[in-house]
């Protein structure tokens, strides 16, 4: 009996230096629910902050040239992802202002990237970037949506905040206007707190 209490207590005090460990890694990837709650109003009230670290961006899409590249290669800065496809009316009213978005706050620590599903792939997102006149986002293609299906995207448009080290901070399902004061409030709140 005396064997059993003393293996119970072992168990225990272990279990609870894992859960100590854990929490305390979990902690430093926290929300801080004060500060993000008032910015999650107006176009951002549907934004989902992550409270899980989340996928890292692992597979490859494809550019204009059709070669593969790699999102890890945004590596170090704040990423917004779009999913879209030119065929979703909400994303096409979407775009214009993630093309704005782009311009006003993408440089060294933030970039816009929109990934199309479009199944015709290039031959059906080129000639809606030329009529467009979408300049200053990045575009990609997403063949067989396989990025989609590992980042569990579900419906169209949805937008995916990933922080410098490319964990998933939130994620929002959904038309929104990305140039707008609360967009660009909560971009520039994860800009200072991402790493």
């Amino acid at each position: 009996m005396r064997n059993f209490i003393l293996v119970s207590i072992a168990f225990l005090a272990i279990a609870i230096a894992i859960w100590a460990f854990f929490f305390d890694k979990s902690s430093q990837n926290s929300i801080d629910t004060k500060t993000i709650v008032p910015l999650l109003a107006g176009s951002m009230k549907n934004f989902i902050p992550t409270s899980s670290v989340g996928p890292t961006l692992k597979l490859k899409v494809l550019d204009k040239r059709g070669e593969w590249v790699s999102l890890e290669k945004y590596h170090g800065k704040l990423l917004l992802v779009n999913f879209w496809a030119t065929w979703c009316a909400p994303c096409i009213r979407e775009m214009a202002s993630l093309d704005k978005l782009q311009a006003k706050r993408g440089g060294s620590d933030f970039t816009v990237i929109a990934i199309s599903q479009d199944l015709m792939e290039w031959r059906a997102v080129l000639p809606f970037l030329k009529k467009s006149q979408l300049r200053n986002i990045h575009t990609f293609v997403d063949r067989k949506i396989q990025l989609a299906r590992y980042l569990k995207v579900t419906g169209l448009p949805t937008t995916i905040l990933f922080s410098k080290k490319g964990k998933e901070l939130g994620r929002l399902k959904g038309a929104v206007e990305w140039d707008s004061p609360q967009a660009i409030k909560l971009i520039d709140y994860y800009r200072k707190i991402s790493n």
